[in-house]
């Protein structure tokens, strides 16, 4: 999440940066800053919705036993999500099980409750949870055929994901030693002939080059990113 947000920080400012040389705009103009962080603040935003999601199939996905054993044992959906709020480990599925029976007991139908809770956090995963969970409250079918189809579902996506990480674990680390080859080439050249590198930052040409560098760098440590999460992204 840090290096998502530190890249799409680090492009915004490069772009800002670029606009301000091609415009002869100062860098310490409040318009183009003030724009970078309204983007970089964005971002973050996104980020951290997109994080609590992947945490809460996450927790879910751990907690599935739990649910099955109550399930399995005869109790309602009611008794099961405050089995769960009450139990569950994982600090965003008890705060949504608890924010459900808040709204629960101030006259909030259920499946209403269940909805918004998903509204808010659309994990895959969770979302199946909630159908299995108002199917059983709308039909009074048993509630733990449902759960057990989620928990097939959810042991299946756990080997896909398994088997998508042995498959890219040798995309990453030719990734990481690719994105390190810039740096240590720059190191190797302060350390060893210094004085040849000192155009980049002392000459207005030379700071432009090295600003356009960073960012192509940038750009490509972010595609790369996105090419491999895509990859795990496909277990969900």
């Amino acid at each position: 999440m840090w290096l998502r947000v530190l890249i799409s920080a680090g492009l915004g400012l490069g772009a800002g940066a670029a606009v301000c040389l091609a415009q002869g705009i100062p860098a310490a103009n409040p318009a183009p800053t003030a724009a970078v962080v309204a983007r970089a603040r964005a971002r973050w935003r996104t980020h951290r919705r997109r994080r609590e999601r992947e945490r809460m199939g996450a927790e879910l996905e751990e907690n599935m036993p739990m649910f099955m054993r109550r399930a399995r044992a005869g109790r309602t959906v009611l008794e099961v999500i405050r089995s769960g709020a009450r139990e569950a480990r994982g600090s965003i599925l008890v705060r949504e099980l608890g924010t459900v029976l808040d709204a629960y007991a101030v006259g909030v139908p259920l499946e209403t409750a269940l909805r918004e809770s998903y509204e808010r956090l659309p994990d895959p995963t969770y979302g199946r949870f909630i159908t299995a969970l108002a199917l059983s409250r709308e039909t009074g079918g048993e509630l733990g055929h449902g759960l057990g189809a989620l928990e097939r579902v959810v042991r299946e996506r756990r080997e896909l994901r398994a088997r998508i990480g042995e498959e890219t674990a040798e995309a990453r680390y030719s990734a990481i030693i690719v994105a390190c080859i810039p740096l240590a080439a720059a190191a190797f050249g302060l350390l060893g002939r210094g004085d040849m590198l000192t155009p980049l930052f002392e000459v207005g040409f030379g700071r432009a080059a090295l600003a356009a560098a960073g960012s192509a760098w940038i750009l490509g440590i972010l595609l790369i990113h996105r090419i491999l999460a895509r990859a795990g992204r496909l277990a969900t």
